[in-house]
């Protein structure tokens, strides 16, 4: 529990950041930066565990490495689902969609938009819709649908990352 404490602390920092960062480019670039930290903290928090329980010679099977990492993440998106739950209920009153939108309306992101094809390839993925269309949508997205979206994105991610420290972090033991 202690594991998925700090791992959904760092999450909730990492929110926090990609909100101020829509309109604070730096952050955003932090925020990246802390994404790429976030892939390889459950393999950290799991080899630290492993220390923890036993020496080279104790066994740390595929199952133990597979729960503990299972069970961090898992614990880890219950505390960032009801932090993004507070957030949206208490905190936002609608910041996100207006930074969002004033992005979107900056004369170089539509510039931006137009010279990539952005712009037609959101209209062709939502039925002629525009960046700012799109946005509005958001505003009808409810604070319980977000945090059941960032619930559910962990669920998905969780099993194939404790597979993989199950994989890397097993280990026999030594026979004497």
């Amino acid at each position: 529990m202690w594991h998925g404490l700090m791992l959904g602390m760092y999450e909730i920092v990492l929110f926090a950041m990609g909100i101020y960062g829509i309109s604070h480019p730096t952050m955003s670039l932090l925020q990246s930066v802390g994404m790429i930290v976030l892939a390889v903290l459950p393999f950290l928090l799991t080899q630290r565990f492993r220390r923890l329980i036993g020496d080279k010679v104790t066994p740390f099977t595929f199952s133990q490495g597979f729960s503990h990492t299972l069970l961090t993440v898992i614990y880890a998106a219950f505390w960032l689902s009801l932090s993004v739950w507070v957030y949206f209920s208490y905190i936002d009153h609608g910041f996100l969609c207006d930074s969002y939108l004033a992005r979107l309306q900056s004369p170089e992101m539509i510039d931006y938009m137009k010279a990539s094809g952005l712009t037609e390839e959101i209209a062709m993925l939502t039925d002629g819709r525009t960046p700012a269309d799109v946005v509005e949508m958001m505003r009808g997205i409810t604070p319980v649908d977000y945090a059941s979206m960032a619930l559910s994105l962990s669920f998905i991610v969780s099993v194939p990352v404790s597979l993989l420290a199950g994989i890397i972090y097993k280990r026999k033991g030594q026979t004497s």
